[in-house]
This record gives structure tokens, sequence and C-alpha cells, in this order.
């Protein structure tokens, strides 16, 4: 759209007929206030300077460049170009909306310690964490997933996702420094169903692996609630630390136990030994882990009571002990041992306690009626 020095509209094209909502023979020879709201084109009139603005009406943004008309050295005349930059404006935020996404996802990769990295179908990296490289001790990341196999792993978590087609959680055993990991691979699917990502989780276990393997004998338990059912065992520490009982909670917030049958109290006794933190204590004293249906620690197998706790509380008692109370989330009973309305056998259970250094049978028990 052009102006006169009278302001007076001299031209005006179809797209600023649609801007104005005016046509070419109504607004040529028109006052341009009269037309539309004033554009900044008197201003260039009477200062004589281009200079250029964004501004919105209604929804709809634009950004205009209004320069003078100079016949002469004098100027006869102002010139606006507008245009409608609405989409672009949207596209813009769009955009910058995605980037702030991406930005947060690489915050979210870079914080975990875990190592995350994506891969296409073919096992192709496309991004990974730091993690990454540090749990699997490499200098730099490969260009596939799958040329680790050999080396690092047995198998491909790439493979087994696209043979099963569906969410993928295996034990692998890194070759170069012994390290256990849970390998978690989670497929993404295009609109038709097609596994189009596969986003792979490797988590460092071995410290955990190494905690679930300890077995510990505890005279002073007992049950002290239950609605929640409430189990507590009291820790003391040795001279210069802390019992790995107790560090083995604190870590995994975690822990079973196992009530001792006679058949049993050898290996229970043996439990007592102050072993290294790297033996498992399972193997050494002859008895059966058995897989824990929620909490990761396992229970033993040869119990015919056990209880998976999760921590409810840590309660220090004095300088030296720790009271540890769980919350039992799940009872494993043995057959032979459970009773109609919830009652345990005691005379099949055939439960060992201490006293002060020796131990007790369960089955000489007798009945006191309550007058």
């Amino acid at each position: 759209m052009s102006i006169d020095n009278n302001g007076l509209i001299t031209s005006i094209n179809p797209a600023a007929e649609r801007m104005t909502g005016s046509t070419e023979e109504k607004a040529i020879g028109q006052f341009i206030s009269s037309v539309v709201t004033n554009l900044g084109l008197l201003e260039v009139l009477k200062k004589g300077e281009p200079y250029s603005e964004k501004y919105q009406v209604g929804k709809r943004k634009y950004i205009s460049n209004r320069s003078p008309i100079i016949r002469n050295g004098k100027v006869v005349g102002a010139v606006g170009v507008f245009q409608d930059i609405s989409e672009i404006e949207f596209i813009s935020a769009e955009l910058s909306s995605v980037e702030n996404i991406l930005n947060e996802k690489n915050i979210v990769l870079e914080s975990s310690n875990d190592a995350i990295l994506i891969t296409d179908y073919q096992g192709e990296i496309i991004q990974a964490n730091q993690a990454f490289l540090r749990i699997l001790g490499l200098g730099s990341i490969p260009e596939s997933y799958n040329s680790l196999v050999g080396d690092y792993f047995d198998t491909s978590i790439v493979s087994t996702v696209l043979e099963n087609q569906q969410l993928i959680t295996v034990m692998e055993r890194n070759k170069k420094n012994q390290n256990l990991l849970m390998v978690t691979g989670t497929p993404v699917t295009t609109t038709e169903g097609k596994i189009d990502r596969i986003v792979i989780n490797l988590r460092n276990i071995t410290e955990i692996d190494h905690l679930r393997r300890e077995l510990a004998p505890f005279s002073f338990f007992t049950a002290i609630s239950s609605e929640p059912p409430l189990v507590c065992i009291s820790i003391g520490s040795h001279k210069d630390r802390k019992k790995d009982t107790l560090v083995n909670i604190e870590t995994t917030k975690e822990f079973v136990i196992n009530s001792v049958s006679e058949e049993w109290v050898e290996q229970m006794d043996q439990t007592g030994t102050p072993f290294e933190a790297s033996v498992n204590e399972f193997e050494q004293v002859g008895l059966t882990p058995e897989a824990s249906l929620i909490i990761k620690p396992p229970r033993v197998k040869e119990a015919k009571v056990s209880m998976e706790c999760k921590l409810y509380e840590l309660l220090a008692l004095g300088a030296d002990f720790t009271l540890v109370i769980g919350q039992v989330v799940n009872f494993h009973i043995a057959k032979e041992v459970y009773l109609p309305d919830y009652k345990i056998d005691h005379t099949q259970l055939k439960a060992v306690g201490r006293l002060a250094g020796s131990y007790a049978r369960t089955t000489d028990n007798f009945p006191v009626k309550r007058r």
C-alpha cells in the first residue's frame, strides 16, 4: 500500500485488500485512516525515515516495513509492505516448544545414573547418555548396539525385543568388568504398530546382587502391629562400623524375615560367621535362595514361613543399636504348617528360638484358660 504526500492512498494490492477488508476501487484516493487504522505511513511522511515493526490485529500477527518515497530530494509519499506472519509465529512457537522438550529430555537422560540409549529397529544408536559410557567402560559411543555383542554381552536386547514384539528385561554380565547389568528394552511403535525405535536401559545391579546374598541370624525379633502388619528386628553395630545387614536394609529398603525351623538350625547358626561382603552366604552355608514375589531380596527356600518386608522406619536406640521396623507386604507359608483361620501349626513349624547363647524348641507348649 502506498500514499502520496497528502496521505491519500495511491495503490493497494490484493493482499492489502484482504488485510484491510476494502477494495482497490473503494480505497484509491481515500485518506489512509478512513480505510485502515493508521499503519505508520503518515509518520514516515513527517520524518522521512523508514522503519519496521511487528504488531497484532485481532488474532493475526503482522510485520511491516515502511519507507518514504523521495523525488528530487523531497518526500512525496510513503509505501508500506505488510506481511501476515501468524503461521510463521505459530510454527516458531511450536519449534521453541519442541526445543524445550528436547532440552528437558537431554537433562533427564544425563541426570540418570542408569545408562539410557535410543536405537532404531536395526540397533543403530541414535542417542546415548554419559552413564552408558561409564557403565560399560567405553571411550566413545559405538554406531550400533549390536556391535557390543561378543565383547560385552552374550545377546542383543534389540534382537530380543524385535523377536518378542514387547518390553523385555534380561540379566547380562558385562564381559569386560564382570558387572551384573539389568538390561531393559522398550519398543516404540509407529501408528501402524511397527517397531521404529527401542529405548534401552542398563542398570548396574552388581552391588544390589551382593546385598541380596547376605544372611544373618537375629534373636531380637518380634511382631508389633497387625494393621498394618509390622515386624521389627534390633541390629547392633560392630566396634568400628555398621553391620552388613543394616547397611543392606538402608540401601535396598527391603528385607525378608525367615522363621528358622529345627531342620536347618545349623545352617542358620553359620550365617552368624563374619563373611566378606562379596561372599554368597546362601552358597556358603548350604541354603537355597528363592525369588520373592514383591521385593528384590530372595527368601530362604527351606523356611516354612517367610515374610517379605519393606522398610517402614529406622529408630536409633542408644549408641549401638538400630530398631528396624518393616511392613510385611507378602507372606510365604508352607502347606504343612498352615491351619484354617490364618493359624500356624507350631508342631509342624518346629520354630527355634534363642536363649542367651543356646537354642530352644517351641514344640513344648500348653494352653491356659482365661477366667
